[in-house]
């Protein structure tokens, strides 16, 4: 079990530092897909904020791990649907880049990382 808000903090950093392991390798993205991306996040994570409040216990505890162990089998055997520009399902979650032909896509090894990191911050507390 994790806070709420530390959960985010952990998604937030795990994000941030794939954009920006992407964008030191393309130019192209850093300057035009990078500053999109980041305000996309900033201008959502009130809705995840919302979203984690509804399952969290009276104490601001998640159980990102169960969560999320469920997401990626979830995630593994559902057939690929888009909605606006995320095509999620099919194992991988595919942001399209807006004006660059690109996509940024995150897959099962990319939301295991992101269970482990998670895991390691709640060993650390």
């Amino acid at each position: 079990m994790i806070n709420k808000d530390n959960l985010i903090e952990e998604i937030l950093k795990f994000i941030n530092t794939k954009i920006a392991d992407i964008s030191s390798n393309n130019p192209l993205f850093d300057i035009i897909a990078k500053p999109y991306i980041s305000k996309v996040i900033t201008n959502n994570v009130s809705k995840l904020d919302k979203a984690l409040s509804l399952i969290a216990d009276d104490k601001g505890m998640v159980d990102a791990d169960g969560l999320l162990t469920d997401m990626i089998d979830r995630l593994i055997v559902s057939k690929a649907n888009t909605i606006n520009g995320i095509t999620i399902g099919e194992g991988s979650v595919k942001i399209t880049i807006p004006f660059m032909n690109k996509a940024v896509v995150f897959d099962k090894d990319d939301f295991n990382e992101l269970k482990t990191n998670i895991e390691n911050y709640e060993k650390s507390k």
